[in-house]
């Protein structure tokens, strides 16, 4: 058989990068696959786990290809060059997918948080002050717009978007009547 003849007319590092690329090849595909169909299964996977899932099948599928690719294209550069090579843009192409990932993670959690403003923001998106916000176990101190009047230094915000620039859009909580202070305590 064509087939049988092809695989055994290989060396064992060409077989097992062969291998290597069909099965991250079908793994992925799997993996992309599940998760576009929504399922209540995976509402308990953080966003870090599937950005780290998404970029270690990446890296395992960029470097059985890569292996394949230059085995073929550069036969004599051996076995240290071809698995060293695809490591390292395995490695790059990895940590890139995974940190794209993660500046996402980041703007989705600071999404409908509350804080206090640090500096006075001025009306009208006419200029950008500064807020505090709390999400989980980090505390940020960033640029901030307002859609409506000016937002004096101490009062209580929540914030609306996150742009792609990273400045957010804040308004004020509005302050309970019973309330004696407007001071925000996280």
């Amino acid at each position: 058989m064509e087939l049988t003849r092809w695989w055994t007319s290989m060396g064992v590092l060409e077989q097992l990068s062969w291998v290597i690329a069909c099965v991250a090849s079908a793994l992925t595909l799997m993996y992309f696959l599940f998760k576009a169909i929504p399922s209540q299964n995976s509402a308990g996977e953080s966003q870090q786990d599937s950005d780290f899932k998404s970029a270690v099948l990446m890296g395992l599928f960029i470097f059985g290809w890569l292996n394949v690719i230059l085995q073929q294209l550069v036969p004599g550069l051996g076995l240290v060059g071809v698995i060293g090579f695809s490591v390292l843009v395995a490695i790059i192409s990895g940590w890139a997918i995974y940190q794209s990932g993660t500046s996402k993670q980041r703007s989705k959690a600071l999404l409908e948080r509350t804080g206090q403003v640090l500096q006075s923001i001025p009306p009208n998106q006419q200029g950008t002050g500064k807020i505090y916000l709390q999400a989980r176990h980090n505390a940020f101190e960033l640029n901030a717009v307002t859609i409506g009047n000016e937002l004096p230094e101490g009062v209580p915000i929540r914030d609306v978007e996150v742009r792609e620039d990273g400045t957010v859009v804040v308004e004020p909580i509005p302050v309970r009547p019973d309330s004696q202070s407007t001071e925000y305590h996280p």
